[in-house]
């Protein structure tokens, strides 16, 4: 809940957090000032800025200095890429779709066609190809997830 009004002490800013808003913007105020702390609230809901540090297995996603480490070892993510991870860490063990992917990566922008596979397959290029097990993980027809444990065909095939 955001509370816009013209009250401006600090009794009226007091009362309305007292009332449960989650805050509290007086008027008059600039556009953009509202845009920055109504997108800080929806990331606050989806748990984006209490949660700064994922980590899956040996993967560590810091947002807070925006650094990957994958069995200590520093990973040099471009931006878009960092992004990516961030979504499937965040979700995991879930799968995320393709067209979530998307709209995190791009909004409702068209990206170049392939755009999202190149992406994908530089990603795992860096967060898997060094290591023995995989973190990234396809579900065929559904999207991709990044997940621990997880035996494919050719683990199991191995252990037999």
């Amino acid at each position: 809940v955001m509370m816009r009004t013209a009250r401006d002490t600090l009794k009226d800013k007091l009362n309305g957090f007292a009332v449960g808003t989650d805050d509290y913007l007086v008027k008059p105020f600039d556009l953009s000032e509202l845009l920055v702390r109504v997108q800080a609230m929806i990331k606050r809901s989806r748990g984006e800025v209490a949660h700064v540090r994922w980590q899956v297995a040996d993967l560590i996603l810091n947002t807070a200095d925006q650094t990957v480490t994958r069995a200590g070892q520093a990973i040099e993510l471009a931006p878009i890429q960092f992004k990516l991870l961030a979504l499937l860490m965040r979700q995991s063990p879930q799968v995320v779709n393709r067209q979530a992917m998307m709209i995190e990566l791009w909004g409702e922008e068209e990206p170049e066609s392939d755009a999202l596979r190149s992406h994908i397959y530089n990603l795992r290029k860096q967060i898997d190809k060094p290591f023995a097990h995989k973190l990234l993980h396809t579900v065929s027809g559904i999207g991709l997830k990044v997940a621990a444990d997880i035996m494919t065909n050719d683990e199991t095939a191995l252990e037999s």
